[in-house]
């Protein structure tokens, strides 16, 4: 995975890389894109699942958490415990399905008195991590807000998810209006 930089100081410079990495990359850019994955619903072992990391200065933001995240993220200058914004964009696995085991991953890097992180999302991301998080017994997490749209949006659609899913996620969803 190697950033892309842009934004005032040194700019353009390409890296590769390369550590466990705390901070900027040293281009002296405001602003670093790094793509750690593009596989999307096809990752191969040169190709991760989709996300993207932007470092605005000092913070760090990440767009989508395919499967396989964690790894590129140990492979690039992005330290996880400084990630401060998740993005998913939308509900498919391959924009998803990486965030239960990233947030275990951030929670060793993060500071407990940080601020929560924040996690913006499509309605149904919430009841999608805390299922998964109660399912797996998950304990190490970093603190962190679900935003998304009001729940009542997506209970409509439940009742017409599959059968082995759907008492799963309409439990969630009536503990969350409750």
């Amino acid at each position: 995975a190697a950033p892309v930089s842009g934004g005032g100081g040194g700019g353009g410079g390409v890296d590769a890389g390369g550590g466990a990495g705390g901070g900027n990359t040293g281009t002296g850019a405001d602003m670093e894109v790094v793509v750690l994955g593009s596989g999307a619903c096809n990752p191969s072992p040169t190709r991760s699942a989709s996300s993207l990391a932007l470092r605005l200065l000092n913070s760090y933001w990440l767009f989508d958490v395919g499967e396989g995240t964690q790894v590129q993220l140990q492979r690039c200058f992005v330290a996880p415990g400084r990630i401060d914004r998740i993005f998913v964009t939308h509900a498919h696995g391959d924009h998803c399905f990486g965030l239960p085991g990233l947030l275990c991953l951030i929670a060793r890097g993060r500071d407990r008195d940080a601020p929560p992180m924040d996690i913006y999302g499509p309605a149904g991301l919430r009841a999608f991590l805390r299922v998964t998080l109660r399912f797996s017994g998950t304990k190490m997490l970093p603190r962190f807000v679900v935003q998304s749209p009001h729940i009542s949006s997506i209970s409509p659609h439940l009742s017409s998810m599959s059968p082995h899913i759907s008492p799963y996620l309409r439990q969630d969803a009536s503990a969350l209006r409750g």
